[in-house]
Order: C-alpha cells, then sequence, then structure tokens
C-alpha cells in the first residue's frame, strides 16, 4: 500500500513540474510598431529570458529553421520564418543564468499594405554548434570533441513562442508619394526591391518620398542608411535606423576588428557622420538596452585571429638569422 502511495505522489509532482522546453524560456517582444507604410523596414526588438532555476544555453541564429528569429505573415494566414538563405548567419551559443535574458534586434520588410502579424520564435535542437558570445561564454563545456569541423554544445531543447504582435501596413498617401506612384506607373509593387531600379531617380527626384526612404533600405542595407536620415531628418524611423548604424558601428569598432575596418581617412570620417546621426536619434530604451548589450559582448570576444597575425608579424621582423627570443 504504501508503493502504491509512493507512485500516486511521483506522477503528482511530475504533472506539476512543467516540460523544461516550456518552463525555463520565455520569448517577449518589447519594441514594434503597430502601424507602418508600404515597404518601410519594421524594426522589432525582443527578449529570450531563461525563468528556470537552472542555467541554460540558448543558440542566437543559424538556418533550418533553428535559433532565434522572426515569423511574419498575413492576420488570417500561417506565419512563416522570414529569414532568407541569404541571411543564416554563424550560429552563436549564449549561456543564460536563471533570471538572465538575450536581446535581438531585426526588421522585416512586411509588403505594400494589410494587417499582419509578427511573432518571435526560440527553437532549439537541445544540442547546438557555433561559437559561444557574450560575457558569460566561458562558462559553455562542449559535451564532446569536435566532429567534422563542429564542436557540439548541450543546449536547451524546445520551442518558445512569443505574443503576436500586429502591424497594420498602409499606402502612403501624400503628395509626393503618389507622384512616385505616378511615375512608376504601377498600380502595386510587390517588394522593395522592385524600387531599386528606380532609386537614383527616386533620390533625386522624389527625396521627401516614404517610397526613397524605403528604396535605400532595400539596396543598402542598415549599415548604408546614414544618406536616408541626412535626406529625411523628420522620417519617424530615423531613431531605429540609428541603431542600425550604431550597431555597425560597434562591430567595426570591437576588439577583435582588423586594423583595416575602422582606419584613417575616408572611413574616419564616415565614422564620425554616423555617430553625429546615432547621438541625434536615440533609439528606444529596449534597443538602447541590445546596444549596450552588444557593447558588452563584442567587449568580452576574444581576438585568437588577431593574436595570430601579431606573431606572424613579430617574425616577419626579425632579420634573417635573428634567433626567436620570445
Amino acid at each position: 500500500m504504501n508503493r502504491i502511495y509512493v507512485c500516486i505522489a511521483v506522477v503528482f509532482v511530475c504533472l506539476l513540474v512543467p516540460a523544461r522546453g516550456e518552463a525555463q524560456i520565455e520569448v517577449q517582444i518589447l519594441d514594434a510598431p503597430s502601424k507602418a507604410y508600404s515597404f518601410e523596414p519594421v524594426y522589432v526588438t525582443f527578449e529570450v529570458r531563461n525563468l528556470g532555476s537552472s542555467p541554460v544555453v540558448i543558440p542566437t541564429g543559424g538556418c533550418s529553421t533553428e535559433g532565434a528569429f522572426l515569423q511574419v505573415g498575413r492576420v488570417g494566414h500561417e506565419l512563416e520564418d522570414w529569414r532568407k538563405v541569404s541571411d543564416c548567419v554563424r550560429e552563436g551559443l549564449v549561456w543564460l543564468p536563471s533570471g538572465g535574458r538575450w536581446l535581438f534586434f531585426q526588421h522585416v520588410e512586411l509588403g505594400p499594405e494589410g494587417e499582419f502579424e509578427i511573432q518571435a520564435i526560440l527553437r532549439s535542437p537541445g544540442e547546438c554548434g557555433g561559437r559561444p558570445v557574450g560575457p558569460e561564454r566561458h562558462r559553455i563545456e562542449p559535451v564532446r570533441p569536435i566532429v567534422l569541423g563542429s564542436r557540439p554544445y548541450d543546449c536547451w531543447s524546445g520551442e518558445a513562442m512569443s505574443q503576436g504582435v500586429r502591424i497594420v501596413v498602409e499606402i502612403p498617401a501624400s503628395e509626393v508619394d503618389l507622384a512616385v506612384l505616378n511615375f512608376l506607373q504601377v498600380e502595386r509593387l510587390s517588394s522593395a526591391r522592385g524600387l531599386v531600379f528606380k532609386l537614383r531617380d527616386l533620390y533625386h527626384r522624389f527625396p521627401s518620398s516614404h517610397y526613397t526612404y524605403a528604396a535605400l533600405q532595400a539596396a543598402s542595407g542598415s549599415c548604408s542608411m546614414l544618406n536616408a536620415v541626412i535626406l529625411q531628418p523628420d522620417n519617424p524611423l530615423n531613431p531605429w535606423v540609428a541603431a542600425g548604424l550604431a550597431r555597425c558601428l560597434a562591430y567595426r569598432n570591437r576588439p577583435c576588428a582588423p586594423p583595416e575596418a575602422s582606419g584613417p581617412g575616408t572611413w574616419a570620417k564616415l565614422n564620425e557622420r554616423r555617430e553625429r546621426v546615432i547621438a541625434a536619434y536615440p533609439p528606444p530604451g529596449p534597443v538602447q538596452a541590445y546596444l549596450h548589450q552588444l557593447e558588452a559582448e563584442l567587449a568580452a570576444e576574444e581576438c585568437p585571429e588577431l593574436e595570430a597575425q601579431a606573431v606572424n608579424d613579430a617574425g616577419d621582423d626579425r632579420r634573417p638569422g635573428q634567433p626567436d627570443s620570445r
């Protein structure tokens, strides 16, 4: 009889304890617009938080529907992974203590018009490859040696999804925007890529149009949006675009960046202009928190390539026949 009571108690406790994949990880969208214009980039900040009592390792990126990413779709339709094959990046691994969080800053293009839904997702198979990132990377231990060029780590296993956020995309109806549509002589564009072919005309003839801003984003990406901000200093997207510029600048100025990434001359002047734009358009609180996280991550980055190059350079500087005194 005692054995029966023990079994019942064990089953009851197991029912009370949620599955690991559901209980430990929470995904939440912190910053996203409720409205956008046709083809404008929509910037989303979201976090992954460890609610469990034990530390976990999570993947930050990658392909094949793994890592942290955004799903997008029209309201009433199934959401799909927004990432394209060309957007897949080398996977990173983050060690999250109990209560710890990791922030993500991504952007998507939704389309010409309609009501859309965005959802942030973290998906992990339980064994992940990639390079550890973040200040706590030293706590991540591989589960076994390198196999076929990849070192596997024991990761959190499961899928966690944020709440869905709805965004209404409207066709801009200002005089200059209607003039752009008349100039393009089309009733509807399927994507911002179609604007790129007319970017030169848009830039010079319609500098204040929302379509020009969207075309600059589609043609150049976040790292080259400086001209868009200068062209349209009152555009409400500028704080988020400035955050994208700040992210690019942080990577170029990181301790492990190659010397040519932030060299003198043209690069230095360009970076000064970026810094002025970043200072003029402070991003929202969640995006600022992401940029602070990025600074800490890059400051803790290890630089084996630069160290190896320094050793090689020191060797090249020795005269023939000179002994190595290292």
